[in-house]
């Protein structure tokens, strides 16, 4: 049965990747998982790897309250952030 233990995803001593304030999973593609935390938005493409910043747009160092996956539309993602609320497409 899947799901009886969990297991670490992110590197155990990652500079930027921890204190996550959300996730947020691609309906469409469960593999694509985004992260917000108190240093930006990341994103993985494989479920597994800690993937890259998201931060076009974003200040550095923001804080990444929040993300939401448009179920419709994944390609469209919102975020709260210190900076206000943001759109990426």
């Amino acid at each position: 049965m899947q799901g009886e233990s969990w297991s670490r995803i992110t590197p155990e001593h990652h500079q930027h990747l921890k204190d996550i304030q959300s996730l947020a999973v691609d309906p469409q593609n469960p593999e694509i998982i985004y992260a917000g935390t108190w240093h930006l938005a990341w994103k993985t493409l494989d479920g597994e790897r800690p993937g890259s910043r998201s931060k076009n747009g974003m200040i550095d160092d923001s804080d990444v309250f929040s993300i939401i996956v448009d179920p419709k539309n994944p390609q469209v993602v919102y975020a709260s952030a210190c900076s206000g609320i943001l759109q990426k497409r």
